[in-house]
């Protein structure tokens, strides 16, 4: 499944906006999470589903046998079985719920950082060479946060190396002009002189 990466701009803390939440460093829409780890959590609801069908089934046939074989242990089996489909029932549904939030999490950390590297990399489409991607400790996209941190310092040089050329030649010219201009007071003072006829 692909990144969704939001096109809201970066918001005040005060102003809400309907289904964007608002984390520490970025934006991200509410229902990613969710999104990204829907295909995961239907396939563990199944593996979940598919091991209490066969949990109650086994139940159901032990009490087959024991209505056959032993009819006097029936309701003991029986109270013993309701209890075990119970406990199924609630581990279940804990390994459910730690699954989903530990999913959500997970794809927080990515979704986070995905959105950390969307809004530096806008802020450098923009000319803001001061950008440098920050992630949490914990984020993932590590090395694309490295490879873009990269690439910035890498721009920096360049425009370092341009003002640098840039300042070089704004001193040559300077000198070049404070050349030109002493220059140009010979000629003057050559032709004044000239023109009074002094040799």
């Amino acid at each position: 499944m692909g990144i969704r990466t939001s096109t809201v701009p970066p918001l005040p803390a005060a102003v809400p906006v309907p289904g964007i939440l608002r984390r520490r460093q970025f934006v991200m829409h509410w229902a990613d999470p969710f999104r990204m780890g829907a295909g995961s959590l239907i396939a563990v609801l199944l593996i979940v589903v598919v091991m209490n069908a066969i949990a109650w089934h086994s139940g159901v046939e032990l009490l087959r046998l024991a209505r056959v074989s032993a009819p006097e242990l029936v309701p003991a089996i029986a109270a013993q079985e309701a209890e075990r489909r119970v406990w199924g029932l609630v581990l279940s549904l804990g390994v459910l719920f730690m699954f989903a939030v530990l999913r959500v999490l997970e794809v927080h950390r990515t979704q986070g950082a995905a959105h950390r590297i969307v809004r530096d990399l806008d802020r450098l489409g923009r000319g803001d060479l001061s950008v440098d991607v920050r992630l949490r400790d914990k984020d993932d996209l590590r090395n694309v946060a490295d490879a873009v941190n990269h690439a910035i310092a890498g721009l920096r040089a360049r425009q370092r190396e341009r003002v640098d050329a840039l300042e070089e030649m704004a001193v040559e010219a300077e000198s070049l002009g404070r050349a030109g201009a002493r220059m140009r007071a010979r000629v003057q003072a050559l032709l004044a002189r000239d023109e009074a006829g002094l040799p």
